[in-house]
């Protein structure tokens, strides 16, 4: 953001907030399009066939037990909640017009 304020010539003393900084340079937040990059890549995933090693990689199943504490997020907890907020389930990706239409339309700009 430090960046983005110095191209626009101001500084945190003006006041601007960083939602209207990005509008102005219509620039979106690294967390949104992070989320729409993963969900892209998942998509891409799941039209493999079966027997890809990327496929069989995300479907891999760690023996044993996870360690004690707040589990540490995983990829795919990460993917499934991506896809529970932008309304999205796994069946939508094996179309990928439709999958990139879906993403598309979620991650438009509101601005």
């Amino acid at each position: 953001m430090r960046m983005l304020r110095w191209t626009c010539g101001e500084t945190r003393r003006g006041r601007v907030s960083n939602r209207h900084i990005r509008g102005f340079l219509h620039v979106t937040e690294v967390a949104r399009k992070v989320k729409e990059r993963r969900l892209v890549w998942f998509g891409l995933v799941e039209r493999r066939e079966e027997e890809h090693y990327l496929k069989c990689v995300s479907a891999l199943q760690v023996p044993g037990r996870r360690r004690a504490g707040r589990p540490r997020m995983r990829w795919k907890d990460c993917v499934s909640r991506d896809m529970r907020e932008a309304g999205l389930n796994r069946e939508m990706a094996q179309d990928r017009n439709k999958w990139r239409r879906q993403l598309r339309d979620h991650f438009s700009d509101p601005v």
